[in-house]
């Protein structure tokens, strides 16, 4: 048996203006809001400037007529947002963090320098509770917050997390989840604006290393239409890439049999094994190497993880007998420039093929001994993908308050 995939992938998303959000974020988050004086007036023309805390790019916005503002399709991580107008004190609202495809509101508050309220005097910035903008349900989990949680990785374990997503049932859904008691065959995966869905089986995504995983998005319901209209759930999730420092580490991991319990056999009424684990047994390892950082300081960035895995396996079913080998020669590379304040691109690159051997052989389960060798199997799954995605601007920050948009 042999299955190798390719795919090669391009999504480009064009913000044309950033006062109205008709499409949502795929790969990115959205922070927006409202600057007003201490005194409740609306203050249109100041200027908000946001800044990645972890790669030091800027972005900087006008607020409209109302005093509103929209940065769109902004990475995730942590940004300071500084907000300013001549005439007024300025202010900054230091760690927020933008999440994938969720809209962070914050509203900022300029006092013109010894103002003074009769109550208090409010100067600083706000964040509202609750996105009104948008009806979507779901949950975003971070990496912090997957790191405290005593689940598997992996998009089915993620999806699991949000209330009303279960594992379908059957052996053939291979552990996919169901969102809501939709089929498992309506759901969509997104990695970095990708479709990563299994386009073999429509069930579940492709495998892909998770340590490369930053945030995760899952869409239960009111799912935007550019996610190609799933009637099940989305699970769209953003990797790792780098920053202006220099960081790499690595890791072994090694499962050996001599540390596993296996449960006794099952024998029927009449004596004969409906289950046999005599001749069980498994050995697991996996290494990985990471490293990222600059490639040109505050504007070009890199990620990237090796991470190979072998699996050694035996067992017995009825009359023969299985030796198998696995090996998954598994990496990812991300690529990151951002050109200027209106044009970014980004390039993912995934290898997740699996090549595997097994052996079987004549086996009498009465007397648990192996016999002459009947055949030799391999197979191939996997495969490399690479995308390459752009986000830009096309005019100038609210030109064109009715047109925002994203193309794919």
């Amino acid at each position: 048996m042999e299955i190798k995939k390719k795919l090669l992938a391009l999504a480009v998303s064009a913000t044309l203006a950033s006062t109205s959000a008709i499409a949502a974020d795929t790969s990115g988050g959205t922070l927006k809001g409202q600057v007003i004086s201490a005194s409740g007036e609306t203050l249109a023309g100041a200027e908000i400037t946001v800044t990645h805390i972890g790669k030091g790019f800027t972005r900087t916005v006008t607020s409209n007529a109302k005093g509103e503002y929209n940065l769109r399709n902004l990475p995730v991580g942590e940004y300071t947002v500084s907000f300013e107008k001549d005439g007024y004190s300025p202010s900054t609202a230091p760690e927020v963090l933008v999440r994938v495809g969720q809209a962070v509101v914050y509203d900022g508050t300029l006092a013109v320098p010894g103002e003074v309220l009769e109550v208090v005097e409010v100067t600083g910035t706000m964040r509202r509770p609750v996105d009104t903008g948008s009806s979507t349900a779901g949950v975003v989990i971070t990496q912090e917050k997957l790191e405290l949680l005593p689940v598997n990785t992996g998009f089915e374990a993620m999806a699991q997390l949000a209330p009303g997503v279960v594992v379908a049932g059957g052996s053939n859904f291979n552990g996919a989840s169901s969102f809501g008691g939709a089929s498992s065959a309506e759901n969509g995966y997104y990695l970095n604006g990708l479709n990563v869905s299994n386009i073999k089986t429509g069930l579940g995504s492709i495998s892909l290393p998770w340590e490369a995983i930053s945030q995760t998005q899952v869409k239960t319901g009111a799912i935007d239409p550019e996610f190609g209209g799933a009637l099940g759930g989305i699970i769209n999730a953003v990797s790792k890439s780098g920053n202006n420092e220099f960081n790499f580490g690595s890791q072994l991991r090694m499962d050996p049999d001599s540390l596993r319990s296996q449960h006794d056999s099952v024998t029927n009424a009449a004596g004969e094994y409906t289950i046999n684990t005599r001749q069980s047994s498994m050995d697991f390892q996996e290494a990985q190497v990471w490293a990222s950082g600059p490639i040109v300081q505050d504007k070009a960035f890199f990620y990237a993880l090796y991470s190979p895995r072998k699996t050694d396996d035996t067992w017995a079913s009825g009359s023969s007998y299985y030796d198998r080998t696995r090996e998954e020669d598994r990496w990812l590379v991300k690529l990151d420039w951002f050109i200027n304040d209106d044009h970014a691109i980004d390039f993912t690159a995934i290898n997740n093929e699996e090549n595997g051997e097994y052996h079987s052989f004549a086996y009498d389960p009465a007397q648990n001994q192996i016999g002459s060798g009947l055949g030799q199997t391999k197979s191939r799954e996997g495969g490399q993908v690479f995308g390459a995605h752009y986000n830009g601007r096309l005019t100038e920050p609210n030109s064109n308050p009715k047109c925002d948009t994203e193309l794919k």
